[in-house]
């Protein structure tokens, strides 16, 4: 799921819609869009987060965790570290 239409290609109006509950409320998602070296995947634009699937991201690439860095879960690609975004 990403809230952040920067990271995507070609978001589009997806077939079927996700229906997803939290604390919060229930959201109604309809859209995806393709996640560069990823695929595609989810988005809500009035989401808060931007979420991936641990295990499909390790599928792929090295994962980290430094808690003393502040800086959470690092995604180590060929090219680039790659920080989860926060939607602002």
């Amino acid at each position: 799921m990403f809230c952040n239409p920067g990271l995507l290609s070609n978001i589009q109006d997806a077939k079927l819609t996700l229906i997803l509950y939290c604390d919060a409320r229930k959201a109604i998602v309809s859209k995806k869009g393709v996640l560069k070296g990823y695929g595609m995947v989810w988005y809500h634009p009035e989401g808060i987060v931007t979420v991936l699937s641990f295990h499909n991201v390790q599928k792929k690439h090295k994962v980290t965790y430094d808690s003393s860095q502040g800086t959470g879960i690092v995604v180590h690609k060929a090219d680039t570290l790659t920080y989860t975004p926060a939607c602002t």
